[in-house]
């Protein structure tokens, strides 16, 4: 977790306890919206810099001096169960496939979705969890669901 808008990510265990600084961002920057990848292989997160056009997405794991960057121009990383990073850059929902054991695109990121008029992290959500059962995203990827669809609860 974040604790505020230019911090460092922090981590804390389920069970409770006192939180962990995971990694200082370097100075000029800060650590956001972050994301835990599957069985703690790591963490997605924005490193912010001046603004949304400067934003780069990083992933880091424990032992890991530095995080690396995956994505100059992004924002609010999501990983998806297809095995793919979903992110936001300039209003365009994009995927890449992505190997969370190596924390590495394995190809180029495409956009999946043109236009925007939700909030992000809504939206990053919402594609999270209408594709929880797709296969294989093909590039590029327009996201066409029925409404019928049943979500599951929580």
């Amino acid at each position: 977790y974040t604790p505020a808008s230019h911090a460092a990510l922090w981590r804390v265990t389920v069970a409770g306890g006192e939180p962990v600084r995971l990694k200082q961002p370097a100075e000029g920057e800060s650590h956001r919206w972050p994301h835990v990848l599957p069985q703690g292989r790591g963490v997605l997160f924005t490193v912010w810099r001046l603004g949304a056009s400067d934003a780069r997405i990083a992933a880091w794991r424990d032992g890991h001096a530095e995080p690396n960057v995956l994505v100059e121009h992004g924002l609010h990383p999501s990983y998806l169960p297809s095995g793919h990073l979903a992110f936001i850059r300039s209003g365009t929902l994009m995927v890449a496939p992505f190997d969370a054991d190596a924390l590495r695109l394995t190809d180029p990121p495409s956009p999946a979705v043109v236009v925007l008029l939700v909030m992000y992290p809504a939206l990053v959500s919402m594609l999270n969890l209408l594709l929880g059962t797709t296969e294989r995203l093909a590039r590029p990827f327009f996201c066409v669901r029925s409404f019928e669809t049943t979500i599951p609860s929580a």
